[in-house]
């Protein structure tokens, strides 16, 4: 972050040095610690999942397999009246699976429907007349989630209940759990770690924007970073997810390779005052997304089209926060959403004056304090930053 920074300070000076990554790389290490683990991290990541039903859901098995899993999918019906029969005929399924397992290699399981109640009371013991509370027979964390917003079957897509929001927010936790009981921070995946994939996107918005050839290469080679795009045979195609690049103030982006790439080019970084200046406050990782806190500031010397589309320089000096969301599937980026305080802005750049309250505006009742009009806009300028760098 720091490189792209200062290359946005200068951009418009010429320069013949590489980009180099935005963070050091780790030191390789030859300990012999660290070789057992190499040779622990090559085996296959086998995961197993199971429904009650024939056919699943291809679109969930690709997303596995985009995250470096070796995936396998056992149908399970059951339809014994008798719970404990089926639970016992679900592990008897999955002990089989453990046979064909070479010695320190592992598994996990994902299940859907009945077998994943069926697994999950296969922790519990029966109640008894002292204890009424189910017990744990083995010491494993649990964590239950809950979606109130949802019916059963949220997360297939196939499915008449399927929710989009729901089902993207229970795969980042299922995906968190299932990477870390396969080692993750660390170790060797085949997929590229989330950060590593960002890095990148940000080494390719490093280039001299006055060189027009080296623009549109970068412009270009970004676009292709994300989700759909390139082999129309490769993995992450069958997977349903629309790639996206939203700023959310403006709605000013793209929803396919085109846009994104036009957006790219023309509207995003570097584009705009050359005295732009970004500093990374603090990021946030998870296994398939990254949250980057942001400091920009510029004086508003040149049109900014994603941040102030079609609004003049000011010659104004400019500090904001941006939010920046990426999510990732299959070690492409999915996609990108940037928030700011758009009042901030306009404040900033005296296209806002919070003391200027539309005459028209009339409320429905009274405040807290037993006003009806409204004295000032409850917006603020550069103070608002100023409290985030010093808080």
């Amino acid at each position: 972050m720091d490189r792209l920074r200062q290359h946005l300070s200068r951009r418009r000076r010429s320069s013949s040095s590489s980009a180099t990554p935005l963070q050091s790389p780790r030191s390789p290490s030859f300990s012999s610690t660290d070789r057992r683990k190499d040779e622990q991290d090559a085996s296959p990541r086998r995961l197993y999942v199971t429904s009650d039903t024939h056919d699943f859901d291809s679109s969930i098995i690709a997303r596995f397999q985009g995250e470096g899993f070796e995936v396998e999918y056992l149908p399970f019906l059951g339809g014994n009246e008798d719970v404990e029969r089926d639970r016992k005929d679900l592990e008897n399924l999955l002990h089989e699976r453990e046979d064909d397992l070479e010695p320190g290699e592992r598994y996990a399981v994902v299940a859907y429907h009945r077998p994943a109640f069926l697994l999950l009371a296969s922790h519990h013991q029966s109640t008894t007349a002292t204890n009424p509370l189910p017990r744990f027979k083995k010491r494993h964390r649990c964590h239950l989630f809950f979606y109130p917003e949802s019916e059963p079957g949220f997360a297939e897509h196939p499915s008449p209940t399927y929710d989009r929001i729901s089902s993207r927010l229970a795969w980042s936790r299922a995906l968190d759990c299932l990477k870390r009981g396969f080692g993750w921070p660390g170790g060797s995946w085949k997929t590229p770690d989330v950060e590593t994939i960002w890095e990148e996107y940000w080494r390719n918005l490093l280039f001299d924007a006055n060189r027009h050839a080296e623009a549109e290469q970068h412009a270009a080679k970004t676009p292709k970073m994300m989700i759909g795009s390139g082999d129309p045979n490769s993995l992450d195609r069958q997977i349903d997810e629309t790639p996206l690049v939203n700023c959310v103030p403006t709605m000013v982006g793209g929803s396919d390779e085109r846009s994104i790439s036009t957006f790219y080019a023309t509207a995003f970084f570097p584009t705009g005052p050359p005295s732009q200046h970004i500093r990374l406050l603090s990021r946030t990782v998870g296994p398939d997304r990254i949250v980057d806190e942001i400091l920009l500031a510029f004086r508003h010397t040149e049109e900014i089209p994603w941040l102030l589309p079609r609004v003049p320089p000011t010659d104004r000096d400019v500090k904001i926060v941006l939010v920046m969301t990426a999510s990732f599937r299959a070690g492409k980026l999915s996609r990108q959403n940037i928030y700011w305080d758009q009042a901030s802005v306009l404040v900033q750049i005296g296209l806002l004056d919070p003391a200027l309250v539309p005459g028209g505006f009339r409320g429905t009742g009274k405040t807290r304090e037993g006003r009806e009009d409204v004295e000032r806009l409850p917006v603020v300028g550069v103070e608002g930053v100023e409290r985030v760098l010093n808080g």
